[in-house]
């Protein structure tokens, strides 16, 4: 009788009684997956009716819960580093434990200590947060700042008629053009 076997990606898998106790990869994600023995196969086909439930109450595929645990393994929400598995924030392209480039592949120069990495990498994203917020706040109350256009207006038709009433009193007293 097949083994059914769910891998983490979520594609579940009808493997031969021969492959118990191996490690076979997955067809579809290429991840190692363990096959679990004869005599768990045999007990694990009487929960393999409830396997789905578990996994879905604790978050690990194929009702591995138990093997998880005792390792110490907890299962994780959110993105993960692939070097080094700790987790990063979603949409994280550099991760601050060991500095591995998800996109490249390369790995920079990583935070020493906890306290370093709290100090230098979160505080001053936060502080760059805060100070943006209040550039674009100041930048709305400048908006408004300034003469309005009708005060320009007649600035700009007050200069004009002085230029007018110079120009019309000096031709005045000089009198007109010979």
């Amino acid at each position: 009788m097949p083994i059914p076997v769910t891998c983490a990606c979520g594609k579940t898998l009808q493997v031969k009684n021969e492959l118990a106790g191996k490690n076979v990869r997955c067809p579809a994600c290429k991840q190692p997956l363990s096959i679990p023995a004869a005599a768990a196969a045999s007990s694990g086909s009487q929960r393999a009716a409830s396997a789905p439930q578990a996994s879905a109450a604790s978050g690990f595929p194929g009702g591995l819960d138990d093997l998880f645990e005792e390792e110490g393994l907890k299962h994780r929400q959110g993105a993960t580093c692939p070097s080094c598995t700790a987790e990063m924030k979603p949409g994280a392209i550099l991760c601050l434990a060991c500095g591995f480039n998800t996109q490249t592949g390369e790995r920079h120069q990583a935070y020493k200590t906890e306290a370093e990495r709290t100090l230098l990498g979160h505080t001053l994203l936060d502080k760059a947060q805060v100070d943006m917020e209040h550039d674009q706040q100041l930048q709305k109350k400048l908006q408004g700042a300034g003469l309005p256009w009708w005060v320009l207006l007649l600035i700009l038709l007050a200069v004009i008629g002085l230029a007018v009433f110079f120009v019309v009193g000096v031709n005045m007293i000089t009198g007109p053009p010979e």
